[in-house]
């Protein structure tokens, strides 16, 4: 029948792991660890003017000492374990759970670690650290197999701060010695910038990612247009052959069969065109607008993130505001818009609604032409009637302007050309109560 195992098993357990010994090593003070225990332990200290010291002694060693494996002790345990007098510790009940180091004998799975203490306590040990006043301020986490890796190899202190000189953590101890005059913050500090970095490297990711599929989404549409494009102009290469060919020809029956099919021909290519125009104006020169509160008539109610205006009985709580249209119910966008620019606006009501441009120093208070939207050189309109949904295409250096009805069939409403010397800002006039503007996301 084996032995029970005495207390001379302590003696074969590394003071770190608090496990039997693996590969048992010596160093110079007597000690002895894991050779992994050891090694891990003084990793951290791997330059030329280091100093290494003993986890339990804190005897000092320079330069560091060489580990190799103990095989007397080795043979040792092994004899012992073959006689049942050398068993290993038990367990803890669960992976990742930690041993108390007050225990003898049976350890009890801990439930805490005193960062002041540097030691792991069960329910019972830990009771001394709630009633004692000394023990009130130390600072109580939940247990944790890394508590030695949070604990200086030179001063037996809590690696508190992080010294960005040498990239690496140390205690408060370390500051005022080989680290005096570093740039040093607290751990928990560098702790939160890395993590912050790594947020906005996440973030930043993201929206590459996000631009990247943009870019393959117009790339792709634009590529189908191109295609659509080539068609068009091989068909009308063709017609222009047949054209030709008319021009020699005495057959008039022919001629004004022709004729009627060129027709209907070019009116489904008007259509087409009209419709892939409005295609390119908003693959590539899309803008989002915003109404502006400042200039919004009083009885203009401004919702949905101040991209609807609706024209009520009731007048809106708007501050006084010398930029704010007091007679006519109008409203400007907050965008100046140069280059080219196009957007789209829904109607609820085909008649009574002005779509406009205008310059900002257009007049904003009474009566008369040089208010209202589309009477004078300061800005220019449409009158809705054509359709419940408009699109607006602005080339402000080619001076060109373009209203479509983007209801099918796409037609164009009407065309402005000028000179634009000023940023020219979208805005809304209202003749009926009820009636109402939204302004689309092309996104």
């Amino acid at each position: 029948m084996a032995k029970a195992p005495t207390k001379d098993q302590d003696s074969f357990s590394c003071p770190i792991c608090l496990d039997l010994l693996k590969e048992p090593v010596t160093i110079p003070c007597g000690h002895s660890y894991c050779m992994s225990c050891i090694q891990h332990c003084w990793k951290e200290d791997q330059h030329p003017d280091s100093v290494y010291s003993c986890p339990q002694c804190r005897q000092a060693f320079s330069p560091r000492p060489a580990l190799n494996k103990s095989t007397i002790i080795a043979e040792m345990m092994e004899k012992m374990k073959n006689a049942g007098l050398l068993t290993a510790p038990a367990a803890p009940r669960g992976t990742g759970e930690v041993s108390c180091d007050v225990c003898v004998g049976t350890k009890l799975q801990a439930v805490k670690s005193c960062l002041v203490c540097l030691a792991s306590y069960c329910e019972t040990h830990l009771r001394p650290h709630y009633q004692s006043p000394a023990f009130q301020k130390y600072t109580l986490v939940s247990a944790s197999t890394q508590l030695q890796q949070q604990i200086c190899p030179h001063h037996s202190k809590l690696l508190e701060a992080y010294c960005r000189t040498d990239r690496r953590c140390v205690c408060m101890l370390c500051i005022l010695d080989e680290h005096k005059g570093h740039e040093v913050v607290s751990a928990a500090k560098e702790m939160g910038e890395k993590q912050l970095i790594r947020s906005i490297e996440k973030t930043r990711s993201e929206v590459t990612q996000l631009i990247r599929a943009r870019e393959k989404a117009v790339v792709s549409r634009a590529e189908e247009l191109l295609v659509w494009l080539e068609q068009e102009i091989t068909e009308l290469r063709g017609k222009d052959n047949e054209l030709e060919e008319l021009l020699h020809t005495e057959n008039h029956i022919y001629t004004l069969q022709v004729e009627n099919i060129d027709i209907q021909i070019f009116t489904a290519f008007r259509d087409d065109f009209n419709k892939y125009n409005l295609f390119l104006f908003s693959l590539l020169d899309s803008c989002q607008l915003t109404l502006d509160p400042s200039t919004a008539h009083r009885q203009l109610c401004l919702t949905e993130g101040n991209t609807r205006g609706r024209y009520t009985s009731v007048r809106q709580a708007y501050p006084d505001d010398p930029g704010r249209f007091d007679k006519n119910a109008q409203v400007l966008c907050c965008e100046g818009l140069m280059g080219r620019s196009y957007w789209e606006v829904e109607l609820d009501r085909k008649d009574g609604l002005t779509v406009a441009v205008s310059y900002k120093s257009i007049s904003r208070k009474g009566w008369g032409y040089d208010v209202t939207f589309g009477c004078d050189q300061q800005s220019w309109r449409l009158d809705s009637g054509g359709g419940s949904k408009v699109g607006v295409y602005l080339d402000h250096r080619a001076g060109a302007l373009s209203f479509y009805s983007i209801t099918e069939p796409i037609v164009l409403l009407h065309k402005v050309t000028a000179v634009f010397n000023q940023p020219l800002y979208p805005g809304f006039g209202f003749g009926y109560y009820e009636s109402a503007v939204k302004i689309c996301d092309l996104k």
